[in-house]
């Protein structure tokens, strides 16, 4: 196609082709071939969408037909005009001219996502044009099924216009095939618009051009047939479906309508739904079409019983096909006529076994039909679900209805009730502005209560931290007393009366009433402050009972009562042996006061509490407790009777302190106990677990308290200003009035002594003087008596200086770790004192040790050695063997076992 200046230069199309008559060259046909007919064979958009469009391009890329989209600048004329707007080389373009025909989706020349369907007609081998079909891929997933058969359309136009140009062409000795071609067009013309369901393929017996062409259009006609039939079953499926559904929706159940449809829907002769019963593993029939109950055939079946049960079982259809009842005899639940076709399918939605759907037909059910049950499954097991819970729903609602009528009478009688409620409601409204008015009042008197209860709290709380701390100002000034009146009744310098002597056992004999009293109060309020500490030991329980039954048995003898010890459990306790023996020291010295005649028991048994270990018993026959009074007696300062104190004395604080103690360690404390017939009080403890983790110290802060002890430290006397070199001296580090006390003890022993009123002060005597032995207090007013320890246990020259604590602290498990010979808590008495002289004086008239190291390792041995240091003999072997042999060689010797 060129520009043809006859025609004003337009674009004109020419064919020619030689006549030969009987072999001989005639002539030649030229046929002018005007464009608007190819534009109106083109423009032909019967059922096309709105972007759907053929068109022609040449071998230059130009376009041969008009564009139905992009007539402006892809016209034929527009694109011959200006051949770079409207130059068309999409893909499918190329493809074509490269021999290929395809569908496929592509960009096209207007930079669209388009299904191009495209191919090249050949007219001759100087002209070749691309025939290319192309919609917007929106509008082809819209309407799948009509751009299938427009394709299909195209397809067929494009062999008409071969048709159409192949009769311009070839001569009159051929037009009865021409018209045979037309006629088999027009037929299959028909077939594309539904006016016939048959076509017939065309004659393709001849070898000419008629006979090709033939041959491509019946190819055309085979892909139409089996893209129509596939469309026709996909549109029956569809619309069964949708009738199907709708049935469903409508009825909200599986019923006889919805199993009649789908058999007739398909010709089916018989058909019934069996429902899956989740709770008995059976299948039940539920519905049925033209299904005559027999005596033979099940309207129940178990998983793999019959062909329903196994289909069920498998979750795979069967398909069986002529069946014969003579030949053999299947359980299917529909069988009883001879050449029958039954399919039987699963109902399953999300791996879910709902049911089985039986089938029955004299015809073998075809693919079609096979598909439309594949695709029902959904919508009847949606459906059947949903039956089954609309079933609970019904079931939920009669529930529901009687409960309402329940509630009918109750609102009958709450009716009566309100009745009454208004009468009452007017006298109350008659009193809400008396009640406001009183609210008002107790809204500020709540206020008030509230204010003074939290200053009450605040004020407990002082009171608890304040006799908690109080633990040093109280024992130090009684310490003193007991110490200074114990010396009095001695009279050493004989410058007392007889009657001064007297005063002075009286007061010393005071002071055991004074301090169980101070003792009772601050346990208690450190109990209550939080402040008590638990120190774990590891002991037996007989060891316990026997230091019980020393301490006691003297008492009970004096007041003629039997004292009995019994130990039940026979085993190693883990818990505050301290705390303990102060809980049984309150209950049998209540025992004691309590009981005239008869006898007290102390026993340890295990616990019948499962989540306690063991239990420390005390009974007595003494006056009982009457079952109204037995919780008010564990409240400080009370007792069961006003007149118990006058009568027995006490304070009421001891079953108090053992009640909190009992708590603090991990326990309760318990009674059982009858007016006139004794009591048993039973404290139920567990087994607690040594811990190693070391409490933060409280800082310390240094007072000007200081100053003034530097100004005492010059004023005291001691035996500093004596002392020679080679002199040893015991070194007192305490506060003035105790420091004196055991100064003065030493010096009646005849021996030196050094006082030191602070932690810094000591540890400058011990650095200057040949110190034999320290007595050290852990309440300093310039540091803490721990790390003063520390301090001296670190020192390679004060290491070996035997230490003993006299504090009026509670005992301090950590002071032993750290190397302390002994703990003694204030107050003292002399002769405590003397004892801790004693002690360190053994300490110090030891002989060098022998020290035996068992280590295999030469380099570890050796680095022992070397800690340990010189004043020990040390001897090193590598074997256990070589340890035994070297015991049995000395008569005195201290093992240790190191393994690194």
């Amino acid at each position: 196609m060129k520009p043809y200046a006859p025609s004003q230069n337009k674009p004109e199309m020419f064919l020619a082709a030689p006549i030969y008559i009987n072999g001989d060259f005639k002539s030649i046909l030229v046929l002018k071939l005007d464009i608007q007919s190819i534009q109106d064979i083109m423009e032909v958009r019967s059922g096309y969408g709105k972007t759907h469009e053929d068109y022609l391009v040449g071998a230059d890329y130009l376009m041969r037909s008009n564009s139905f989209l992009s007539s402006k600048t892809h016209s034929v004329e527009a694109s011959f005009k200006n051949p770079k707007v409207g130059l068309n080389d999409t893909i499918a373009v190329q493809e074509a001219f490269k021999g290929f025909s395809d569908t496929k989706i592509i960009i096209d020349y207007r930079e669209k996502k388009v299904l191009s369907s495209y191919t090249l007609f050949k007219i001759d081998e100087n002209l070749s044009w691309a025939i290319v079909s192309e919609v917007e891929e929106a509008e082809v997933l819209q309407v799948p099924n009509q751009l299938k058969q427009t394709l299909i359309f195209i397809s067929v136009i494009a062999f008409l216009l071969t048709s159409i140009i192949l009769y311009f062409i070839i001569n009159k000795y051929i037009i009865n095939s021409l018209n045979n071609f037309q006629e088999g067009l027009l037929t299959f013309f028909k077939y594309l618009n539904r006016e016939t369901n048959e076509v017939s393929f065309l004659d393709e017996s001849s070898k000419d051009e008629i006979g090709l062409m033939s041959q491509v259009v019946n190819k055309g006609i085979q892909r139409t047939k089996e893209n129509i039939l596939k469309a026709d079953n996909e549109s029956w499926i569809k619309d069964g479906l949708n009738h199907l559904n709708q049935i469903l929706i409508n009825l909200k159940d599986v019923t006889d309508e919805s199993i009649n449809f789908i058999c007739n829907y398909v010709n089916a002769g018989v058909g019934v739904l069996y429902i899956f019963e989740e709770e008995n593993k059976k299948l039940r029939q539920y519905s049925s079409f033209a299904h005559v109950q027999r005596d033979e055939l099940s309207n129940e079946f178990e998983l793999k019983q019959g062909v329903i049960g196994q289909v069920a079982f498998q979750r795979k259809p069967i398909l069986l096909k002529n069946i014969k009842k003579d030949e053999a005899l299947i359980t299917t639940g529909t069988i009883t006529q001879n050449s029958f076709n039954t399919f039987t399918f699963p109902l399953i939605y999300n791996n879910e076994l709902f049911g089985v759907i039986e089938v029955g037909s004299f015809n073998e059910f075809d693919k079609k039909s096979l598909d439309f049950f594949e695709n029902i499954n959904r919508a009847i097991c949606i459906a059947i679900s949903s039956a089954i819970k609309n079933q609970r729903l019904k079931e939920l609602l009669e529930k529901t209805k009687e409960a309402n009528k329940e509630l009918e009478i109750n609102q009958l009688k709450l009716e009566e009730a309100n009745a009454y409620m208004e009468e009452q409601q007017q006298q109350l409204k008659i009193s809400e502005q008396n009640l406001k008015l009183q609210n008002q009042l107790l809204e500020e008197t709540k206020k008030q209560i509230e204010q003074k209860a939290q200053e009450l709290e605040q004020s407990g709380k002082y009171k608890s931290e304040f006799l908690a701390n109080m633990s040093h100002e109280l024992r130090t000034p009684l310490n003193s007393i007991i110490l200074l009146s114990s010396l009095l009744q001695k009279n050493s310098k004989k410058t007392l009366s007889n009657d001064d002597i007297k005063k002075a056992h009286t007061i010393f004999e005071s002071r055991n009433e004074l301090l169980r009293l101070i003792n009772d109060i601050l346990d208690l309020s450190k109990v209550e402050s939080g402040k008590m500490e638990v120190i774990v030991d590891k002991f037996n329980s007989s060891d316990l009972l026997s230091q019980m039954n020393e301490i006691f048995n003297y008492t009970a003898n004096e007041k003629g009562l039997e004292f009995k010890v019994i130990d039940e459990y026979r085993n190693i306790i883990t818990n505050d042996k301290d705390r303990i023996s102060q809980i049984i020291r309150n209950l049998i010295s209540n025992a004691f006061k309590f009981t005239k005649e008869g006898s007290i028991t102390l026993k340890i048994a295990p616990s019948k509490d499962l989540t306690k270990d063991f239990t420390i018993s005390v009974i007595d026959t003494g006056v009982g407790i009457a079952k109204e009074k037995q919780e008010l007696i564990f409240n400080a300062f009370t007792q069961a009777d006003g007149s118990t104190s006058r009568e027995f004395g006490g304070t009421g604080l001891g079953l108090s302190i053992s009640k909190e103690l009992s708590k603090l360690l991990g326990g309760y404390i318990s009674l059982e106990s009858q007016k006139g017939k004794g009591s048993t009080f039973s404290v139920d403890l567990p087994n607690l677990q040594e811990s190693n983790e070391e409490k933060p110290k409280e800082e310390r802060k240094i007072e000007p308290l200081i100053i003034r002890n530097e100004i005492k430290q010059q004023q005291l006397k001691d035996d500093r200003e004596i002392l020679n070199k080679n002199d040893e001296a015991f070194l007192i580090i305490d506060d003035e009035v105790f420091s004196t006390i055991v100064y003065e003890e030493i010096k009646r022993s005849g021996k030196f002594g050094l006082i030191a009123l602070d932690a810094t002060t000591g540890i400058e005597l011990v650095r200057k003087f040949n110190i034999k032995g320290i007595m050290l207090d852990l309440t300093l007013p310039d540091m803490d008596g721990v790390d003063v320890l520390k301090e001296l246990k670190s020192n390679q020259n004060t290491k070996n200086i035997p230490v003993h604590i006299i504090s009026s602290k509670d005992k301090n498990s950590e002071t032993l770790k750290l190397g302390a010979i002994g703990y003694l808590q204030k107050p003292v008495l002399d002769g405590d004192i003397n004892n801790v002289i004693d002690s360190i004086e053994k300490i110090n008239k030891k002989d060098i040790k022998d020290l035996l190291i068992v280590e295999d390792d030469d380099i570890h041995k050796e680095a022992l050695i070397e800690l340990i240091g010189e004043d020990v003999n040390i001897t090193g072997v590598k074997t256990a063997q070589e340890a035994i042999d070297e015991v049995d060689l000395l008569m005195e010797v201290d093992m240790k076992f190191v393994n690194l």
